[in-house]
């Protein structure tokens, strides 16, 4: 059994549940929007330079180390516009468009990595298409709601 797993953002229980399903050797790819890591070139770039201190604060809460760099498939394009928009669009409504926007291509692109045979762990509404990928119905199917401090996972 393979599992893949996705999420829009890098949340710690994510980053856990991967991490976990990797030690296991049942997690095939995490698919996340947003995520890097230290090694990133442009994460050593940001670091480097004085005054972007913030910026590199910022991303470092994005950080995704858990799991091998070829199991990770990132999309973050929608994510990065977002946060960038959010700390300049005051009435909200770009940030809101770019979410919507972002949230649906990466379920999209979620649902097309799945093959068959793999078990889809997913969060949230931001991979629906990916829960439910049509001609893929006898995919197993999972979804968690966050806990606070997670010790384990349960395969459904």
């Amino acid at each position: 059994m393979s599992v893949v797993i996705a999420h829009t953002a890098a949340p710690p229980y994510l980053r856990e549940t991967a991490r976990v399903l990797h030690e296991a050797d049942l997690l095939r790819l995490a698919v996340i929007g947003l995520a890097t890591r230290d090694d990133d070139l442009w994460m050593r770039a940001i670091s480097s330079i004085p005054g972007l201190g913030q910026l590199h604060a910022l991303f470092r809460r994005k950080r995704f180390e858990e799991v091998p760099r070829a199991k990770l498939r990132r999309r973050g394009r929608y994510e990065l516009a977002r946060l960038v928009c959010g700390r300049l669009d005051r009435l909200g409504i770009a940030t809101d468009y770019l979410w919507d926007q972002g949230t649906k291509r990466f379920d999209r692109y979620s649902a097309s990595v799945l093959r068959p045979g793999d078990t889809a762990y997913g969060y949230e509404y931001g991979c629906l298409a990916f829960l439910n990928k049509p001609g893929n119905l006898a995919t197993p199917r999972c979804t968690r709601s966050p806990v606070r401090h997670m010790t384990g996972i349960t395969i459904c």
